[in-house]
């Protein structure tokens, strides 16, 4: 039990975290060579027709600040907006490039509409009370529909089960089991020990998983003939299930055969009552009489027999391709689950409600049918047409003429109900509810070409809503082609004569070359153009011509090279990648508006280093080799107004101190530990920082270890020490802040001097002074300043840091083992407790297995006389 807790709560500290992301690259627009090339590659593909230009197709968004003459094409639609009349059509015309969308709104409101209304009939013998309560309940069912709608036709068909064992119980020779005999003058059919049957007649035929027998019509009284006319079929069944889904998907799917009001000729509800009083089957049941080949949505009805023709041959539909035949041709099936005659308490219905939910209320209702009342069957049908017809929804189609073009177009619509709570989801779009008279809803509808391959030439679909509310015929125009193509320039002076066609020239005979500047007879190479244009080094993209990143053209010389090189590449074969230079911003050189990528050429096969060739107004970063705009922000302190303290230049806004200086820091203002000029002079000023008093404002001579000596007899210092005139310290002013600090050569002079910044080490601590030589005589130091802060280093003990993390994740992980302890006592606590009470609460009754038979047997010997002498 506490491993079962364990495992849950392990369960509980694990996440598993999927994540996936497919993005199709955007192709390189540049390979095309024609604009209609152009415009079928990507969406995002545009064509320069301006002269003078190398790569003609890119990316708009490149194209559209340096182009002039550019074709972009955009799908549109000069109806964005359609109110379509109650019941009636209107024509939509849609300009469609591939990839991109277009979107229209559609109003509708709801017309008149007709009803078509198909019964599918068990005519098994069990079900055969429904003959004559249909003949009844016509009349009324179809004086309940003219309340909705004046417009009702009527249609027969049947079913039973495939002719085949173990459905339908066979002789040897492959016929169905029965025995034919007159009674009163009427065909009865079955075993001989079969009691009578009465009220219906039958039929010794064999069975049909479907059978037509009316094509849709508004008389009543064939309808009603027709039905009177049926012969239940009386044979010795092997299992209960029926054929309904054979019938069900041949009255569906044969449209023409029965009559349905197509889309094209004025839609209707369709509607298909399918009585029966056992479950139906489902696909793989025909492998029992070993059907495996599975069923399409095609009708296979014989029109002279009306009979399935697949019934002996095929299996059975499954409940998802009735479903699929349902949606698709906008039909609800109407279960009525009938009783059987012998036991009202075996019914159908809740095989069939248990369907119908599954499929979902707008597709398959259930009528429960009893055999002394069926207005059930009147209600359901009434109900189900109201519905129906108060539902707006649509789906696209191929128009009339018109096969399999809807796979070039991608179709999604968003419905605006007159209400909140009307708006309902089908299989693929949205739609409304509620759709009383008078009531309107909108339809966003949304098309996307998906290429040229698919959209092909011109089409035509049909925007289908449901019966009552209108069609809406599209023509979808594809752009798969540029306006210039077909408007050529003739005679074009900038192509010699030729015709100038979306920025090509199209020679006139005997001129070739990119601007007809060449006669034919005059190209040298043009036995053998790519020879040229192939590079001389063998490798895996060099065998291309042109590397591949090209086009091989005539050139102004009239010899064949690679001119030009796609986007982004360049020499003699195309073979040098400017995109190996330096990237900012995610750009090479930083972009075209800062500077361009060239690769030195020491031939026309080889490619040297690849460097950046600034822009006007940008300059080469010495860090980063891109290019970067000309400007001094960000490298003057505020204190100042030199330019990097006057010890560097600026560069990309950064300050890039003078090499060899001893100056650092991001003003060039620190003078460091290194060899240079602002060292040198920190170096003798450090032993002023400590000179006795003598040595203030007086000549003093300090040797190595910056110790006082004495002067020489001349007053001269010794070889190898320095000869300085200390000047006092004083504390740098609050007031004087940066890096840099300026002091008067002497009081009341105007005459100032920069003093250099020197860091001194003192102990943990770092000391700033500021030390300034005066020009008059460079021997005597300008008083020292000092700043006043310290940036002192502090000792960090890491050991009580360590010690705290250690202990405390060990009392977390003993907090919660303990946790965890208490709570698997208490549950295993609350269990066991529950089964004791159970144990008491418990009332055992004593009983002996019924099959158990005891291994002891008792045998007696019939010769045995017992023991001699008892």
């Amino acid at each position: 039990m506490a491993s079962r807790y364990l495992m849950l709560s392990s369960a509980a500290f694990c996440a598993l975290l999927a994540l996936s992301a497919a993005q199709s690259a955007t192709p390189d627009c540049s390979l095309a060579t024609s604009c209609d090339t152009c415009i079928r590659l990507h969406q995002s593909c545009s064509w320069c027709s301006d002269l003078g230009v190398t790569t003609r197709c890119g990316q708009y968004s490149s194209f559209k600040a340096s182009c002039n003459d550019i074709t972009y094409p955009l799908s549109s639609t000069p109806n964005p907006t359609v109110n379509l009349a109650a019941g009636g059509s209107t024509d939509v015309a849609v300009n469609l490039r591939s990839g991109q969308s277009v979107t229209f709104n559609v109003t509708v409101t709801r017309g008149d509409y007709a009803v078509d209304l198909y019964y599918l009939l068990d005519e098994s013998g069990s079900v055969s009370f429904i003959i004559p309560a249909l003949v009844n309940q016509t009349e009324n069912i179809g004086n309940e529909l003219k309340k909705l709608t004046p417009r009702i036709r009527l249609g027969l068909g049947v079913f039973s089960d495939k002719p085949l064992a173990p459905f339908f119980l066979l002789k040897s020779d492959g016929t169905t089991l029965f025995q034919e005999s007159i009674i009163n003058n009427e065909v009865r059919c079955g075993f001989q020990n079969q009691k009578k049957d009465e009220g219906y007649k039958t039929d010794c035929g064999n069975p049909s998983s479907f059978r037509h027998i009316l094509k849709l019509t508004d008389n009543t009284t064939q309808f009603i003939e027709a039905v009177n006319a049926i012969k239940v079929v009386k044979q010795q069944e092997g299992d209960p299930p029926r054929s309904s889904f054979d019938g069900l998907m041949q009255a569906v799917v044969c449209e023409e055969l029965l009559g349905w009001s197509t889309f094209q000729t004025g839609s209707s509800i369709r509607l298909v009552i399918l009585t029966s009083d056992e479950a139906a089957h489902f696909s793989g049941d025909g492998v029992l009489s070993g059907l495996f080949e599975t069923i399409d949505d095609a009708c296979y009805v014989d029109p002279a027999t009306g009979i399935y023709q697949r019934q002996s041959t095929h299996d059975f539909p499954s409940a998802g391709q009735v479903k699929a035949a349902l949606e698709k041709q906008q039909t609800i099936a109407i279960f009525a689950a009938t009783t059987r005659p012998a036991d009202d308490t075996k019914s159908s219905e809740k095989s069939f409600q248990n369907l119908a939910n599954s499929w979902g209320g707008n597709i398959a209702l259930v009528a429960a049918l009893k055999r002394d009342n069926n207005t059930a069957l009147s209600n359901v049908i009434t109900t189900s047409t109201r519905l129906a017809s108060e539902r707006a929804a649509l789906i696209l189609r191929n128009g009339p003429g018109n096969q399999d073009q809807l796979s070039g177009v991608d179709f999604s619509a968003v419905a605006y109900c007159p209400t909140p709570n009307s708006l309902v989801n089908t299989s693929n779009v949205q739609g409304c509810i509620h759709m009383t008279d008078g009531r309107k809803a909108t339809f966003a509808v949304t098309l996307t070409g998906r290429n040229c391959t698919a959209l092909q030439n011109t089409q035509h679909l049909q925007l289908y809503f449901n019966p009552g509310y209108g069609i809406v015929n599209i023509r979808v125009n594809p752009i798969c082609a540029c306006n210039c193509t077909t408007q050529p320039k003739e005679q074009s002076t900038a192509c010699d004569g030729g015709n100038l066609t979306c920025g090509l020239c199209q020679c006139a005979a005997g001129r070739t070359g990119r601007a007809c500047q060449c006669e034919t007879s005059t190209v040298l190479n043009a036995s053998s153009p790519e020879k040229h244009c192939r590079h001389p080094q063998a490798s895996t993209s060099r065998d291309l011509v042109c590397s591949g990143r090209g086009i091989c053209s005539i050139n102004k010389t009239c010899l064949f090279s690679c001119d030009p090189c796609n986007q982004g590449f360049h020499g003699g074969f195309c073979q040098c990648d400017s995109n190996l230079c330096p990237l900012d911003n995610g750009q090479p050189c930083g972009g075209s508006a800062r500077g361009s990528c060239l690769c030195r050429t020491q031939s026309a096969s080889s490619c040297g280093d690849c460097g950046c060739v600034c822009n006007s107004g940008f300059e080469i970063n010495l860090l980063t080799k891109s290019c970067c705009p000309i400007s001094i922000d960000g490298c003057q302190e505020r204190s100042t107004s030199q330019v990097c303290s006057g010890n560097g230049r600026c560069r990309c806004r950064t300050c890039q101190c003078f090499p060899n200086t001893g100056w650092k820091g991001t003003y060039c203002d620190t003078c460091v530990t290194e060899a240079g000029e602002c060292q040198r002079l920190c170096d003798r000023a450090l032993p002023c920082l400590t000179a006795p008093p003598e040595c203030i404002n007086n000549r003093c001579c300090f040797c190595t270890g910056n110790k006082k000596v004495q002067q020489t007899e001349g007053g001269q210092c010794p070889a190898g020490c320095s000869d300085i005139i200390c000047a006092p310290r004083q504390l740098l002013s609050a007031t004087v802040t940066g890096g840099t600090y300026s002091a008067q050569i002497s009081p009341g002079s105007n005459e100032t001097v920069e003093h250099t910044r020197c860091p001194v080490t003192e102990g943990d601590c770092t000391v700033t002074y500021y030390v300034a030589e005066n020009p008059q005589n460079t021997v005597q130091l300008l008083p020292i300043a000092v700043d006043p802060e310290r940036v002192c280093s502090s000792s960090f003990d890491y050991l009580p840091v360590v010690l705290g993390i250690v202990f405390g994740l060990l009392g977390f992980t003993i907090l919660v083992l303990v946790i965890f302890k208490v709570v698997i006592h208490i549950l295993d606590a609350r269990e066991y407790n529950q089964f004791v009470k159970n144990q008491k609460t418990a009332k055992w009754e004593q009983g002996s297995n019924p099959i158990f038979k005891t291994p002891k047997q008792t045998v007696l010997n019939p010769t045995y006389k017992g023991v001699r002498g008892e």
